[in-house]
C-alpha cells in the first residue's frame, strides 16, 4: 500500500489482507509491519440480539493499541 497511510476494516478484511485468521491485535501489528503504513483499526461487532448490538474499535499506531468500546453508530 505504497500511497496508504490508514488502514479501517474489520477483522474479515484484516483476515483476507493477511491470508490467515488470528487474534484482533496480531492482525493490527503484521499490517502495520507488513503494509508499512502508520495506523491500521479493526471495527468489531458482537451481536446479541438483532437490535442490541456492541461495537469496538480498536487502533494501532506501531506503538500503542487504543481500544473504544461501545460506540454508538447512526
Amino acid at each position: 500500500m505504497k500511497y496508504c497511510d490508514v488502514v479501517i476494516g474489520s477483522m474479515e478484511e484484516a483476515e483476507l489482507a493477511e491470508g490467515k485468521g488470528a487474534e484482533c491485535n496480531d492482525l493490527l501489528k503484521e499490517l502495520v509491519e507488513n503494509f508499512y503504513i502508520k495506523y491500521a483499526s479493526i471495527i468489531l461487532r458482537e451481536r446479541f440480539a438483532p437490535e442490541d448490538v456492541d461495537w469496538t474499535a480498536v487502533l494501532y499506531d506501531g506503538v500503542n493499541f487504543i481500544i473504544q468500546k461501545n460506540m454508538i453508530f447512526m
